[in-house]
């Protein structure tokens, strides 16, 4: 007897190699816990969407390999690692801090 639900995917594995993949079960609930464990399972082994509905060409997730500068709230110097003031005069606004040199806008070799 044929099961009442199926569920067909089709992948390139790790390698690059064409595969498919059918689940069945005999009800909804079933086959769609067998389908999330199936998509995480792919995930972890490197798989990637194929078909005729899928891109031509799928490139791999890559973690970079310099770690992302942290974010800061506006107005932060990455020259000195600090927060700076924000200043406002004749309807022009900026950031800046007082360094022994004097003032400090954020920019490195102390462009504007």
């Amino acid at each position: 007897m044929e099961a009442s639900f199926s569920w067909n995917c089709r992948y390139a594995n790790k390698s690059g190699f064409p595969c498919q993949l059918t689940a069945r079960a005999e009800d909804s609930k079933t086959i769609l816990e067998r389908i999330a464990g199936i998509e995480q399972w792919l995930v972890a082994s490197g798989a990637t969407p194929a078909g005729p509905e899928a891109p031509a060409s799928i490139a791999p997730v890559v973690a970079p390999s310099t770690p992302a500068e942290p974010e800061h709230p506006a107005g932060w110097c990455t020259v000195h690692d600090t927060q700076m003031q924000m200043h406002e005069k004749n309807g022009t606004s900026w950031y800046s801090h007082q360094v022994d040199e004097g003032w400090c806008r954020g920019k490195p070799n102390g462009k504007k």
